[in-house]
């Protein structure tokens, strides 16, 4: 897809002569909103391992976004798996004017050497989320009218799941991907391992659970965060559009119009397709790593069981920032709209936390974590800068000081 170049290259160029002067930055260097959050480089940066770098940037920042890049996220990594604070593999996405860069660090697992590159598939988690919040503002904008974010869920299900009401409110589409749709986090007859808990949840289940479900306050009326929401939209956006699951709506109706191949669900054909491209996850068991399996979310895989590479989340990035023009006219706008508050934040969007900055610039942000993973994504637009943090541990929060600093240092530029 197009691009357009970033117009202000002297200024760039300047600043990789500082770079070939000075080397990365230092600690004590201005990082953006986040600094407190963020590594410094030092010590713990020589065990990141190789570095990867690719990317269709050409102006003379590439080597400033590089070192920095660098200075940030090589603290994350021990490619030795030998520090539980820190992952083995990390890949950081950054899509600008200038173009997009995809950056490794460490390796996909103990073990390897070399590290990941935009090939390599990293579970997202609930940053799932976004892609069945895009989704639905994909239906929406395409419907001509037949599908409005005021329907109630029921009227896209299938028959055999009919989701609960209360005092005469419906669950609509968009209390579900807005996190308002009053649902508990999870259901509570998952039956999977401790640390899947969702895995193998099938219809059947999600049929009985929530026919049983008493609702303790009305639609509508308050944020509260729910997988189970998202997940139970997913499966109404599949059964609407005459989808089998979520993962073939998902290929149909919005990797594939973006060009994203290497992005899909835990189904046995996309996983046995990726193989040894994709990173082995961690979690974190006292003071070691311990390998654990990818994360499984059933029925429920729209709200959190996506995989993608870096390469495939630089399309995402560039559609969600609008630099490059997603087919359905209108759906971007409708995703980013604010629908209500969130916790913790300002406002939330279609499965997007809207954070507001000091200088009061609107960031879109989602993370995601699973056991064994941690990924963050964070954007703005105009001019539309994105960031993507994709880490094979499992709550690694210092991904969102990076990915937070990075738009801010890639806007500066």
């Amino acid at each position: 897809m197009p691009h357009r170049l970033c117009p202000r290259v002297l200024r760039l160029a300047a600043l990789s002569l500082l770079v070939a002067a000075a080397g990365a930055c230092s600690d004590d260097d201005d990082a953006g909103p986040s600094d407190s959050a963020v590594p410094g480089d030092g010590a713990a940066a020589d065990s990141a391992g190789m570095i990867s770098d690719s990317g269709s940037a050409t102006d003379a920042g590439v080597d400033v976004l590089a070192a920095e890049v660098t200075r940030l996220a090589a603290p994350l990594v021990d490619v030795t798996g030998g520090d539980p604070a820190r992952a083995v593999g990390v890949a950081v996405v950054v899509v600008s004017e200038a173009g997009t860069r995809v950056f490794g660090f460490g390796a996909p697992r103990v073990g390897e050497t070399a590290p990941p590159d935009g090939a390599t598939g990293f579970p997202l988690g609930s940053v799932s989320k976004v892609f069945t919040g895009l989704l639905l503002a994909s239906a929406i904008e395409a419907s001509g009218g037949t599908v409005t974010p005021d329907d109630p869920v029921n009227a896209h299900l299938a028959a055999d799941i009919r989701a609960p009401a209360l005092g005469g409110v419906a669950i609509t589409l968009e209390h579900l991907v807005s996190h308002y749709g009053a649902l508990p986090d999870f259901p509570d007859n998952m039956t999977g391992p401790r640390f899947s808990p969702a895995a193998d949840y099938s219809r059947e289940q999600l049929a009985t659970f929530l026919s049983g479900l008493v609702l303790e306050r009305a639609p509508g009326s308050a944020y509260a965060y729910s997988n189970l929401g998202s997940g139970l939209l997913g499966v109404a956006l599949a059964d609407s559009a005459g989808y089998a699951d979520y993962d073939t709506l998902l290929r149909g109706e919005l990797t594939g119009a973006l060009g994203m191949a290497d992005t899909g669900t835990r189904v046995p054909e996309f996983v046995s397709r990726m193989g040894d491209r994709l990173v082995q996850p961690y979690r974190v068991d006292a003071a070691s790593l311990v390998a654990v399996d990818i994360s499984d979310m059933g029925v429920l895989a729209g709200g959190g069981e996506v995989i993608s590479t870096g390469d495939d989340m630089a399309l995402f990035l560039r559609a969600l920032t609008g630099l490059d023009t997603f087919p359905v006219a209108g759906a971007v706008d409708r995703a980013l709209t604010p629908v209500g508050p969130g916790a913790g934040v300002s406002r939330v969007a279609y499965a997007l936390d809207m954070v507001t900055r000091p200088d009061g610039v609107v960031l879109f942000e989602k993370a995601g974590l699973t056991a064994g993973t941690t990924s963050l994504i964070s954007l703005r637009r105009d001019p539309g800068v994105g960031v993507a943090v994709l880490s094979n541990r499992g709550g690694h929060v210092e991904v969102q000081g990076v990915a937070r600093s990075l738009v801010r240092f890639v806007e500066d530029l």
